[in-house]
């Protein structure tokens, strides 16, 4: 499902703020977008930020700490060597932030309340979305070679469901 939101609608202000955060913070910091060498098909390896095709960044839900290490649920992690490529040593899914969190649940209820009018009667909607997949569109002047000046900024979060 597709859908543009308003400004002041709950969930826009949700992604909005989780944008915000990543974009606003300084690169590889906590909050920040994280760096990765990609080598995408057919072309040298690069920095993430400086490939000209979509920024991607990785959020999931938490499963389990053992030991100070913390599985997450994450969605496309070696699904293909011409998908992304990532590059798999360097692969970071992060914990799903608050807003993620309650975008998750509204998103949730949204769905089990309007299960005749999406055609869902037969799905089960027992889990909810446990993985977030932000896409950045934009990455400012001067930062990629390739970059679009006509638009501002596009940002879009995908959720997803990794069983």
């Amino acid at each position: 499902m597709v859908c543009q939101l308003s400004q002041g609608v709950a969930l826009y202000d949700l992604s909005r703020r989780a944008i915000d955060t990543i974009i606003s913070n300084p690169i590889n910091s906590k909050h920040g977008i994280k760096l990765s060498v990609d080598k995408p098909l057919n072309n040298n390896e690069c920095l993430n930020i400086h490939r000209p095709a979509v920024l991607r960044q990785y959020f999931g839900k938490e499963m389990e700490t053992t030991n100070d290490v913390i599985e997450r649920y994450t969605y496309g992690s070696g699904s293909g060597t011409t998908s992304v490529g990532m590059d798999p040593h360097n692969y970071v899914t992060r914990s799903l932030s608050t807003e993620m969190i309650c975008m998750i649940d509204d998103i949730h209820q949204l769905l089990i309340e309007n299960r005749s009018l999406f055609n869902m009667n037969d799905v089960d909607l027992n889990t909810k979305f446990n993985h977030c997949t932000v896409l950045l569109y934009y990455a400012g002047k001067g930062l990629k070679k390739l970059h679009w000046a006509i638009i501002q900024t596009v940002c879009i979060l995908l959720l997803q469901v990794s069983m």
